[in-house]
């Protein structure tokens, strides 16, 4: 039987508050989760995005492959 992560996003700076509650299954990628987030909210995914821990200086967890166009690797969502 698959298994899940349930996810909870909000838009920040926006109210009243706009979210969205949707599940990933645990083998899925950040790929996975960029696409979750992007069909929950009716978005074309027609920007650039990466993950990353909110702590300042620290590099990205995961995004588009090709980070290092921007002067720093990124490590390929797909493979995350």
């Amino acid at each position: 039987m698959p298994r899940y992560y349930e996810f909870e996003v909000a838009l920040q700076h926006i109210h009243p508050r706009i979210w969205r509650r949707f599940l990933v299954r645990r083998t899925g990628t950040f790929a996975d989760l960029n696409a979750a987030i992007q069909d929950s909210f009716g978005w074309k995914n027609c920007h650039l995005w990466e993950f990353r821990l909110p702590i300042p200086g620290r590099p990205p967890l995961a995004g588009l492959p090709g980070g290092e166009d921007y002067g720093r690797p990124t490590p390929d969502a797909r493979a995350v």
